[in-house]
C-alpha cells in the first residue's frame, strides 16, 4: 500500500512538473524554414537566452509569419536589417508592418552572412538565373549582374530555394542561392560559387517580437520610421 502510494506521489509530481515547463515553454513563429538563415538565428538566440524556453515553429513568408503570431497570440522572430542594403532595413519587414504593429521587441540577434550558390550536379555549368529569397537578391546583386543572371523571387525562403533545386523543381540551368551550411544537406547538389554576397563581412539582425494588425494600413514610409525607432538602443553583438 506504501509502495503504491509513493507511486501516485510521482506520478502526480512528475505531471506537475510537466505541466509547468508547458506553461512556461513558448512556441515562437519563425520566418522561413528549416536551414535558413533564420534557423541558424533562432538557434543562436535560444543559446543565448536557455531560460526563455522557445520551441520554434518554421511559418515560411514573412506575412504569415505575423498572421499566425497574431492568430494564436505567440511571439514572432523575423529578420528585419542587413547591414549590406540600402538603409539596411529589409524591405519585406517594412511592407509586413504596413499592416501589422510591433507591440514590443523582446530579444534580438544578429547573424554573419554568407551566400552560396547552388548548381543540381549533372547541369551544364552555364547557369542562366539564379533563384533565392527577394532580400537574399538584393544582397548578391553584384555577382548576380557580373554573372548576367536572371533572377527568380522564392518568398518562402532562402532553404527552400535550394531544396526545390534539389527536387529539380526549377527550370534547368537554375542556381539557388542560401546559407552555406546547406552545401551538406543535398547529395544531388554542387557548390557553384561561394561567400557571393556583395559584401563578404555582413550581417543581419533578427528580432523575437509580438505583433498586432494594423486596423488600417499605413505608408512604407511610416512603417520604415517605426521600425527604425524599435531598433534604436539595441546593442549590436555579431560573432
Amino acid at each position: 500500500m506504501g509502495i503504491e502510494h509513493c507511486m501516485k506521489s510521482v506520478t502526480v509530481f512528475l505531471l506537475l512538473i510537466f505541466s509547468t515547463f508547458s506553461a512556461l515553454a513558448q512556441t515562437v513563429y519563425v520566418q522561413a524554414s528549416k536551414g535558413s538563415f533564420n534557423d541558424l538565428a533562432i538557434q543562436k538566440f535560444t543559446k543565448r537566452h536557455p531560460k526563455l524556453l522557445l520551441t520554434p515553429t518554421f511559418t515560411g513568408t514573412l506575412n504569415n509569419t505575423f498572421k499566425l503570431g497574431v492568430e494564436h497570440s505567440t511571439l514572432v522572430f523575423t529578420a528585419v536589417s542587413n547591414s549590406s542594403l540600402k538603409g539596411q532595413l529589409v524591405p519585406q519587414a517594412v511592407q509586413a508592418l504596413q499592416d501589422y504593429k510591433i507591440d514590443r521587441v523582446l530579444g534580438h540577434v544578429e547573424l554573419s552572412i554568407k551566400f552560396c550558390a547552388y548548381i543540381l550536379k549533372d547541369e551544364s555549368k552555364t547557369p542562366k538565373t539564379v533563384v533565392s529569397h527577394p532580400a537574399a537578391l538584393l544582397q548578391i546583386s553584384h555577382w548576380v549582374s557580373q554573372n548576367h543572371l536572371q533572377t527568380q523571387d522564392e518568398l518562402a525562403g532562402t532553404a527552400v530555394a535550394v531544396k526545390n533545386l534539389s527536387l529539380n523543381e526549377y527550370y534547368s540551368n537554375t542556381l539557388a542561392v542560401g546559407s552555406c551550411q546547406l552545401k551538406y544537406t543535398y547529395k544531388n547538389l554542387e557548390l557553384f560559387a561561394e561567400n557571393v554576397g556583395n559584401h563578404k563581412k555582413s550581417y543581419t539582425q533578427f528580432l523575437l517580437m509580438k505583433v498586432h494588425k494594423r486596423a488600417q494600413p499605413i505608408a512604407f514610409n511610416s512603417a520604415s520610421t517605426e521600425l527604425i525607432a524599435k531598433l534604436k538602443g539595441l546593442t549590436l553583438k555579431v560573432e
